[in-house]
């Protein structure tokens, strides 16, 4: 059998052992946030992404050079330019949450050029989770590995269309935390199902950003802002007086016109 009739099992198998690891040790059904869980999880994710990525090399050295190259998984001079241009680019989407922070006189801006904010976050197992470790793991696996082969077999608007599916139904396995911490059945699911939309939305965005720079770690880098930053702010512009509400909204439009421009020049 031919290498190439093996990737696309290999791409829908990779979100099923990412999922997996995540509760292969974890029995013991604390809440998501919890310290133990929050290790455990880490040790499980760092071994099924360490699989999936070299089994993933080994099925694209059978037709490829060099396989790492295919990934994404190198860097090179151009790479420091994508990562800023990847970062501005994802910022511009927050411009308005920018603004409302900057009246709220939370923008966490010169927060960080601090060293001690950054040895408090590299204590914070929670931020760790979510800022490094997630973002890293998720891109190597979803990206990386299912979204390249997914490329490789079907081509690539299937890959830009599909495999963020397989990285938006992979969070519906937060549904069962939900439920054993109160959340009804009915909660759950509507609240995983938006959070799947969202993410599906993501996915797209950083399987086009992987497929148009060629590299892994802008993506990741992208993946980290969002993370940090959550979705953009624009339910809470009824809470700001009426003076400030069209500036907010003019930067939620100059952020999302720039945004789109950005992704248009891209293509």
């Amino acid at each position: 059998m031919e290498a190439k009739h093996l990737y696309l099992p290999a791409a829908l198998t990779a979100p099923v052992m990412y999922v997996g690891s995540l509760y292969i040790l974890d029995r013991d059904q604390f809440h998501s946030d919890h310290p133990v869980t929050i290790k455990k999880r880490f040790i499980g994710v760092a071994a099924s992404t360490t699989i999936t990525v070299m089994s993933t090399y080994i099925l694209l050295y059978q037709d490829f050079k060099t396989p790492h190259t295919v990934m994404g998984l190198y860097a090179n001079l151009d790479t420091l330019e994508k990562c800023l241009h990847s970062f501005i680019l994802t910022s511009s989407i927050y411009l308005g949450t920018f603004y409302m922070e900057i009246l709220d006189g939370t923008w966490g801006f010169y927060s960080a050029f601090s060293p001690f904010e950054w040895l408090a976050c590299l204590k914070d197992l929670v931020w760790l989770r979510n800022n490094v470790i997630a973002p890293i793991t998720e891109e190597l696996v979803f990206r990386g590995c299912a979204a390249v082969l997914i490329q490789h077999s079907l081509g690539k608007p299937c890959a830009l269309f599909f495999s963020p599916l397989l990285f938006a139904i992979s969070h519906y396995h937060h549904l069962r935390n939900d439920i054993n911490h109160g959340s009804t059945v009915t909660q759950a699911l509507l609240t995983r199902t938006f959070q799947a939309t969202y993410t599906y939305l993501f996915g797209g965005y950083a399987t086009f950003l992987t497929q148009q720079y060629g590299q892994i770690l802008p993506t990741i880098l992208s993946h980290a802002l969002c993370n940090s930053m959550g979705l953009p702010r624009v339910w809470d512009l009824m809470d700001y007086p009426k003076k400030h509400r069209f500036f907010i909204v003019v930067a939620n439009m100059a952020g999302l016109a720039g945004f789109a421009y950005g992704v248009y020049r891209m293509i």
